[in-house]
């Protein structure tokens, strides 16, 4: 597909995610743990660079969730997938898929599905789906493929005519099953003081987060947390570049002795960074040098909210 088709898709409600840049199985298709064999610096940038391609063509919510090639993972690459995605999809069966809370793994990373096969009847995925209503979780329902034929009988390709009956058959349950995306059930429950680009965000003390500005496909979550520790603050990221890029967010807050702390992510492990605060003047109201810890990440305090300001 091109651009122009993924964005007519997205525009239509789909999420488009990652599935590893090159998905290098394909290479062997034999080998089908090809992602597992990598080392890290391989596969991180395999991931990274997915994830990266995607904000960059304008699907930043959703370049934070991705399907794991052939469905395999091992703790080694959910650890990797964890430094910069929010949701990972495995291929592991089951109807019914628990709902997930911002800290259980297991749930964000791993999950359950319904799989559908060219074979696989209609009403197979009917008594699937009906598991799942009754016990009031997620059916995550997996198509590999939608074709208009399948000649050679494919066991991943499922037909463009028995995709609509499917769809129709959802449609007319639309009183007790409720269609979403890993993005309509990731964001809402996400991690508590985490901005997100382009939004004005209010991040409260006590841990949840008004999005104050609302477009549906521009926005996805930074490795980043800002935490007041009273009250709420105001954050605008408008710039979020990794390891060497500039980091720039904008600002403010109702109490002028508000203090905040700050962790961002995706720096050069042990490397030091200069953090500048302007006022929106553009005069500095305060500078500092602040070394990455051994996984990247800048910690740092800040206090003065007198007038809105804006840090790189």
């Amino acid at each position: 597909m091109n651009l122009t088709q993924l964005h007519e898709l997205q525009n239509a409600g789909w999420d488009i995610s990652s599935h590893t840049y090159n998905h290098n199985d394909n290479l062997d298709p034999n080998k089908t743990d090809y992602i597992l064999t990598l080392n890290d610096e391989a596969q991180i940038s395999e991931l990274n660079d997915s994830y990266t391609w995607l904000v960059n063509n304008n699907f930043q919510k959703t370049a934070g969730s991705i399907a794991y090639p052939f469905g395999s993972f091992d703790d080694r690459l959910i650890n990797n997938v964890k430094n910069r995605y929010i949701f990972g999809r495995a291929t592991v069966d089951g109807s019914a898929q628990p709902h997930f809370t911002s800290d259980d793994d297991s749930g964000r990373y791993v999950q359950r599905k319904i799989t559908v096969h060219d074979d696989t009847p209609l009403q197979t995925i009917k008594d699937q789906l009906e598991d799942t209503i009754n016990a009031k979780l997620l059916g995550i329902i997996l198509f590999h493929s939608i074709e208009n034929s399948n000649p050679n009988n494919d066991d991943g390709i499922y037909l463009t005519s028995d995709f609509q009956r499917f769809s129709d058959y959802i449609k007319s349950r639309s009183a007790d099953i409720d269609i979403i995306t890993p993005s309509d059930l990731v964001i809402p429950n996400i991690n508590d003081y985490t901005p997100v680009v382009n939004k004005t965000t209010t991040i409260f003390s006590n841990g949840s987060v008004i999005l104050k500005t609302k477009n549906k496909y521009d926005e996805y979550m930074p490795n980043m947390t800002i935490k007041p520790l009273s009250g709420s603050i105001d954050v605008n990221v408008t710039t979020y570049k990794d390891k060497d890029g500039f980091v720039i967010f904008n600002e403010s807050g109702q109490d002028p002795n508000l203090q905040v702390s700050y962790d961002i992510g995706d720096r050069i492990p042990n490397q030091t960074y200069l953090v500048e605060i302007y006022w929106d003047n553009g005069t500095l109201y305060n500078n500092l040098n602040v070394m990455a810890d051994d996984k990247g990440h800048l910690k740092y305090n800040s206090t003065g909210f007198s007038s809105p300001r804006y840090q790189k």
